[in-house]
């Protein structure tokens, strides 16, 4: 082994510690002196997981030139993408889409890149917007889920991203699957009381009366919660 990739007690060599402390122009050197750009670490995370982590574009940009491996996981199997996608630096994720990273793998608790980028959507955050139309002209399994059984379509609703609700909707997602307590988006959004999506799911022809695993229908949920506007709508509407 060179003396440019000798490593720690942790498995990190000097362009390793570089990357992830966003040193970009040493981490630059220490490639244009031959270090090794694959290397994994203890954690298994190489230099360009540890730049999409940081956000460093510039970097992860360089390391892809020099034939960095975009598709390597980590010990948590995440990829590039996936460390890019739950921060929403939404360039890196593109660049790192354009270049051939794979938007369908998924890391070891089930999510997905597009699931990360969905789950991090917020309306003054038009990047992250941009991420996941990008993934939806990529063939991306639209209804994958996690270990829990949720998919895109439901974090979007358990977390109000409203717009994002309907991009997904319009491209195809299964709006009636439900997770591993059996709730739906609709019981989803009523526990948090996003009464526009619950209008927008109810108009949308979703069952209005199903109840989860522990026999809670939406108007239920809403009653707890005391969404008044939520339940009266509810009523109004056939629950």
């Amino acid at each position: 082994m060179e003396i440019i990739d000798v490593v720690n007690n942790n498995g990190c060599t000097a362009l390793t510690i570089a990357s992830s402390r966003n040193l970009t122009e040493i981490s630059k050197q220490l490639i244009d002196m031959g270090a090794y750009i694959d290397r994994q670490d203890k954690k298994l995370c190489t230099p360009l997981i540890y730049a999409c982590r940081e956000g460093n574009r510039l970097l992860v940009d360089y390391l892809i030139c020099k034939g960095a491996d975009i598709n390597v996981e980590d010990g948590e199997g995440d990829t590039a993408l996936i460390k890019a996608c739950a921060k929403g630096y939404s360039e890196i994720a593109l660049l790192l889409i354009d270049k051939g990273a794979e938007v369908n793998h998924q890391n070891h608790i089930g999510n997905s890149p597009f699931m990360y980028a969905c789950a991090f959507i917020f309306a003054s955050q038009n990047g992250h917007k941009k991420v996941v139309e990008l993934f939806l002209n990529k063939d991306i399994n639209i209804n994958c889920k996690d270990i829990e059984n949720c998919t895109a379509f439901l974090a979007a609703a358990k977390n109000g991203h409203k717009e994002i609700l309907q991009v997904l909707d319009r491209m195809g997602a299964n709006i009636e699957l439900r997770d591993n307590e059996l709730n739906n988006a609709l019981m989803l959004a009523c526990k948090k009381g996003y009464k526009s999506i619950v209008e927008y799911l109810t108009k949308r022809g979703i069952d209005i009366n199903l109840k989860n695993s522990k026999e809670w229908s939406a108007l239920m949920l809403a009653t707890n919660n005391d969404y008044k506007e939520i339940v009266t709508y509810l009523i109004e509407h056939g629950a």
